[in-house]
């Protein structure tokens, strides 16, 4: 390029030469001669113009001696001048005579300048005019001024236009080099991108090459392949050209080569991808995943398909394992769960049984020996039920098995099943254990009361494990919701007026927590020191468990603790709000029941005492010492303004002091009329407040750890002086009027020893009881006599709970008999199971007389109980049908089952599934129930295409059969 550019300038200098030397010629050789030729020409026509005047003067000045003429012709010639200059026309006048003419004045004949050297010289003859003949020859000399002032003229035009032409010459050269630059340009990157193609088409040609498992192709829209990449020989171990041309020869059971590969011929889609089989040049099966493109082929325009094929063989092999694994894991999970199922029911069977006659062997008469020998086999008993429950709960949280119920349920209750374990593990006598509820509290809730109970028991059990003195409080208030979006617009929101979050607040005064600990307090089997389960016990499930749950009750566990300095476990729930009045005043106060007296020492019990007494519309006065408490009860029946109520601290300063001060003012006459005592006692100490209670002294026993529903009943009960004797703290029995007369129930349980605590207790409670070791036991009591309730456990051998609960319901006489589900699994199937097979409640061993009753009484209301008269059941039962009204059954209920399954409503279709099998087993028709636990077993298994009428088409087909037969035949 270089030596381009220079050649292209030397050339236009040549040429630039070349032209100022044509300027220069032109200007010599041809433009100034012919000026010069142009101007003698003008010159010679002027002076032949003047010639005729000068020549008629000459004659004059000859002839007639006529001088002065001639001198004045020559002056006027001489006097002529340049029109734009100025200057003379002509420098002088030289005339020449015959010589036989010259007798003039030479002076006259010469005039002006006539030796002027650039002058231009005309010659022109002068002619007598009379005869035309010579008479001599006239010089004239013209200035060349004029002419010289024109080749200036010419010679500066000519050099503009040379100038200008060697511009356009110097412009032409840079255009002409700037040309080639960019020419130079473009060339340059035309050559750098074609290296960077060829660079990047080798680079990509050898990863192509290189790929470990890949190959590239192309190929027409028929499966015609038209390239392959040289990586195929790695893939298939042949050449690229043999793999193009025998395809065929490659492909697995394929007929057609374009019927493999993804894209088809219509091209409906752009791109796609699938997995072919082939195999490769040693017979081996191969699985290629291709995933091919629609492209434009550049040399002919017609449309290709271009794809990359991978070996996923492996692949496949590995997730063909990886699945099985999982299956075996499942399985292993399911055989897990089965077992831990299992062993729940075997070992919550005989703690069962130890828990309930405990409890039976404590509402004996029986020496205080012996009933701390009881009591400590029944807490013993309970806690290993707590450690079995929370390693099955693990194991349902590992399951993805912890589902919410949805049900209503009294807030009460559930601190009542709080003070109840409180009261059995606390026992130091120095913890004080208090509930704290705050005002506009709820009672009545929906939700799941058993798992709010687990989460508060958890943190009551810690906080009463790490807390060897001082107080456990549980604090309960509503929580303040952010005003929802239709509020915002001055709309309420319809659905907070049906729901509420509540705040809870476990604050303890025990060792507290290190900060460096508090990050793994909430790991599974976890304890943040391993002493502590060597001296305190227990799993360290119980806070994993309770973070799970209120997780799924939407909030989250959060702890501030201090070493020791206590600590703090909070956690907010959403609740919906039951549907019955909220009544938090209770029962109407007797008339003269306005004042109380709260004697204590402690503001924590003033406090908690002084707010439930002013909820229940009492005024309350408070008293530090029994000194005082004497002085104001005297002074207040003075005034007429007796107090009805006083409640006495049992832990006043001295330990005598409750005991003398009830004393005193049952003896002082001026305590007139006498109060209701009450003894404020602690869960530590009960049976010493206990046996105070019994002297005498006390008309009733609260603890701090107390619901106001309890609250309220003891100090009802403390001032009609009924006291419930040997009555666990908040604990009331159902009066036993409630029941109705002659109330029987059945008791179906394969335990003896659990069938024998369910006796005890129902007849405890008024029952007429009858037992059954089995479900055919059960069957047949049923088939003899009338009951007005069956209690019956979900697992017995033979025939289990649900299939005599399906049996029943089958017989429209007893398709409303109220059936309880007895259960001491740990893993619970859940009520909605219970219900789903006709069962009409859920009950947990061992039996709580309390729950019993809630759940018993309504059901017994509405059941249309008969009278003692009429017990026999001379009928033969529904569920001993024939074979014939089994198939009858079978037609009508296969639609059902099929629109359950539509409807995915499977615990409904697997409940009408389980009934059929039993109807089938009892019809004697052993493959229609093989058929039906078939089915059973897919419902279980959600799977997709399980179709009830297929299975079970040769079995309706039978029943169409007897049904044709038995219309011909009738």
């Amino acid at each position: 390029m270089h030596a381009f550019a220079r050649w292209i300038t030397f050339a236009f200098v040549l040429l630039a030469l070349g032209l100022g030397a044509l300027v220069a010629g032109y200007w010599h050789v041809a433009l100034k001669p012919g000026l010069g030729d142009e101007a003698q020409h003008q010159a010679n026509l002027m002076a032949q113009a003047q010639a005729d005047r000068l020549a008629g003067a000459l004659v004059l000045a000859l002839t007639e001696a006529r001088s002065q003429s001639l001198r004045d012709v020559v002056n006027e010639l001489l006097s002529l001048k340049e029109k734009d200059s100025g200057r003379p026309f002509f420098s002088g006048v030289l005339i020449e005579l015959a010589p036989e003419g010259n007798a003039l004045d030479p002076a006259l004949l010469q005039q002006g300048d006539t030796r002027c050297q650039h002058c231009l010289v005309a010659e022109v003859p002068l002619l007598d005019p009379r005869d035309f003949h010579l008479i001599g020859l006239a010089r004239f000399f013209t200035t060349d001024q004029f002419l010289r002032e024109h080749l200036r003229v010419f010679r500066r035009h000519l050099l503009i236009q040379a100038a200008l032409g060697g511009v356009l010459l110097v412009a032409a050269w840079a255009g002409v080099l700037a040309l080639m630059a960019q020419m130079q340009r473009q060339r340059d990157r035309r050559e750098r991108a074609e290296q960077t193609t060829a660079w990047t088409q080798a680079r990509y040609e050898r990863l192509l090459n290189r790929l470990q498992g890949y190959f590239v192709y192309a190929r027409s829209a028929d499966g015609r392949l038209l390239f392959a990449s040289d990586s195929v020989r790695e893939v298939l171990g042949c050449e690229p050209q043999v793999f193009c041309s025998e395809l065929e020869r490659f492909l697995v059971d394929v007929s057609s080569a374009a019927a493999v590969f993804p894209l088809g011929a219509g091209h409906a889609q752009l791109s796609a991808s699938s997995v072919v089989r082939v195999r490769n040049a040693w017979g081996q099966l191969r699985q290629l995943e291709c995933t091919e493109t629609l492209a434009v082929d550049a040399p002919n325009g017609t449309m290709v398909i271009e794809g990359v094929a991978r070996d996923v063989s492996t692949q496949k092999e590995l997730e063909a394992s990886l699945l099985e694994a999982k299956e075996r894991a499942e399985s292993a999970n399911r055989a897990k769960t089965a077992l831990l199922a299992n062993v729940s029911h075997e070992l919550r069977t005989p703690m069962s049984s130890i828990i309930g006659l405990a409890k039976l062997l404590l509402q004996a008469d029986i020496p205080p020996a012996q009933r701390d020998r009881a009591n400590k086999i029944r807490a013993a008993a309970q806690s290993l039920l707590r450690i079995l429950d929370d390693i099955l709960a693990v194991s349902k949280m590992e399951a993805g098995r912890v589902r919410l119920e949805e049900r209503d349920f009294m807030l009460d209750e559930v601190l009542e099943q709080i003070a109840s374990f409180a009261a059995i593990r606390n026992r130091e006598p120095l913890l004080d254990i208090a509930f704290a509820i705050g005002p506009g509290v709820p009672r009545h809730l929906r939700g799941d009361p058993v798992r709010l109970g687990q989460v508060l028991l958890n943190l009551t059990s810690n906080a009463i494990k790490f807390t060897p003195s001082g107080s456990v409080l549980l604090c309960i208030e509503q929580a303040a919701r952010a005003p929802g979006r239709s509020e915002a617009v001055g709309q309420p929101d319809q659905r907070d007026r049906r729901s509420v979050r509540l705040k809870f607040a476990l604050e303890d005064t025990g060792i507290g927590i290190a900060s460096e600990d508090l990050q793994r307090l909430f790991q599974p089997f976890s304890q943040l020191d391993a002493s502590a389960s060597r001296t305190q016990g227990g799993t360290g499930l119980g806070l994993a468990i309770s973070r799970h749950l209120v997780q799924l009750m939407g909030g989250d566990i959060e702890v501030e603790s201090q070493p020791q300095g206590g600590s703090i476990f909070r956690f907010a729930a959403e609740f919906g709000l039951s549907q019955e009045e909220e009544q938090l005043s209770g029962p109407n106060w007797p008339e003269p029941v306005t004042r109380a007296l709260i004697v204590s020492d402690r503001e924590l019990t003033q406090a908690l005492f002084g707010q439930s007494l002013n909820r229940f519309g009492l005024a309350v006065a408070l008293a530090t010492s029994s000194s005082e408490a004497l002085a104001m009860l005297g002074d207040a029946c003075r005034k007429e303004r007796a107090f009805a109520l006083v409640l006495i601290d049992a832990r006043l300063a001295d330990a005598q002091a409750a005991a003398v001060a009830a004393r005193q003012m049952r003896q002082q006459p001026e305590i007139d009329p006498k109060p209701a005592v009450v003894l404020i006692g602690t869960l530590g100490a009960m049976q010493s407040d206990q046996a105070q209670t019994g002297d005498g002294l006390f008309d009733g026993l609260v603890t701090s750890a107390i619901s106001n529903a309890a609250l309220r009943g003891v100090l009802l009960c403390a001032l009609d002086q009924a006291l419930p004797q040997d009555r666990e703290v908040s604990q009331l029995r159902a009066p036993v009027g409630q029941i109705p007369p002659g109330t029987r129930v059945l008791v179906a349980d394969d335990h003896a020893v659990n069938r024998e605590i369910a006796v005890d207790v129902l007849e405890g409670l008024g029952f007429e009881v009858t037992a059954a070791a089995d479900g055919f036991e059960a069957l047949a009591c049923l088939g003899r006599e009338r009951f007005d309730a069956v209690l019956i456990d979900i697992r017995m051998p033979g025939l289990d709970g649900f299939e005599v609960t399906e049996r029943l319901r089958a017989d429209p006489r007893l398709a409303r008999l109220p059936v309880i589900a007895l259960t001491a699994h740990g893993m619970i199937e859940g009520e909605h199971l219970c219900r789903g097979a006709g069962m009409s409640g859920l009950l947990s061993k061992p039996l709580d007389e309390n729950e019993l009753l809630k759940t018993l009484l309504p059901l017994l209301r509405h059941h249309d109980a008969k009278g003692p008269d009429d017990r026999r059941n001379d009928q033969a039962p529904a569920w001993a049908g024939t074979e014939a009204d089994f198939h009858s059954q079978l037609t009508r209920a296969v639609p059902v089952i099929a629109d359950y399954v539509a409807r995915e409503q499977q615990a409904d279709a697997i409940a009408l599934a389980q009934r059929l099998k039993t109807a089938a087993r009892l019809a004697g028709e052993t493959q229609a129930a093989e058929a039906l636990a078939d089915l059973q077993r897919a419902l279980v298994k959600s799977d997709p295409v399980v179709d009830p009428g297929s299975l079970l088409e040769p079995f309706m087909t039978r029943g169409s059969e007897m049904e044709q037969d038995r219309k011909v035949g009738g």
